[in-house]
């Protein structure tokens, strides 16, 4: 993933007024993609653009930037090199970072709903309990957020703990063989 994917996603979806975020987008995307579910991405797409008019002279462009971040949101968790990374804004306040984050998790969270993993499966502890987890962050406050060394140390350590944990999730899910990391 490139830097200026996050701004490319969120110029389209905004675009065409999308019910999401681009951070959401990814997430709920991400999750399905690692879960490999039925119908994959399908149904996120679906939920994504479902009130969008398709006629519109943007509709497309947006569907083409979701089409390539699908593309390369797959690659990602399939590589072996474990190039995955959370699609969200580099510059930005730390605010809105942490919003994008928490954005990222529900759509995250969402997206496992759909490819119909709870919480109530029979998971072990640690993912129950990372779970739990995204679910802070998915509700986390970013009142009172401070522009700091410190805050921002915390910020890298909470992105790098959800981005482990959703490969360590599709692992035990889903688990990569080596046909799928050599497509």
């Amino acid at each position: 993933m490139q830097a200026d994917d996050h701004d490319k996603v969120k110029e389209a979806l905004d675009s065409v007024e999308a019910p999401v975020s681009a951070s959401e987008c990814h997430g709920m995307l991400a999750a399905q993609l690692s879960m490999q579910s039925a119908n994959g991405a399908v149904e996120c797409i679906r939920h994504i653009f479902d009130d969008i008019d398709s006629t519109s002279p943007s509709f497309m462009t947006a569907l083409k930037a979701i089409e390539e971040l699908v593309t390369t949101t797959q690659t990602d968790l399939n590589d072996p090199d474990i190039s995955f990374q959370l699609l969200l804004p580099e510059q930005s306040n730390m605010a809105d970072r942490l919003l994008a984050l928490s954005e990222w998790c529900q759509g995250y969270l969402f997206g496992l709903g759909l490819a119909g993993v709870t919480d109530d499966d029979n998971h072990s502890a640690d993912i129950k309990e990372m779970l739990q987890d995204f679910i802070q962050i998915s509700h986390i406050d970013v009142e009172d957020t401070s522009e700091s060394d410190e805050s921002e140390r915390d910020y890298i350590e909470l992105v790098e703990f959800v981005r482990i944990g959703v490969l360590y999730l599709q692992e035990e899910c889903n688990p990569l063989t080596q046909e799928q990391s050599t497509e």
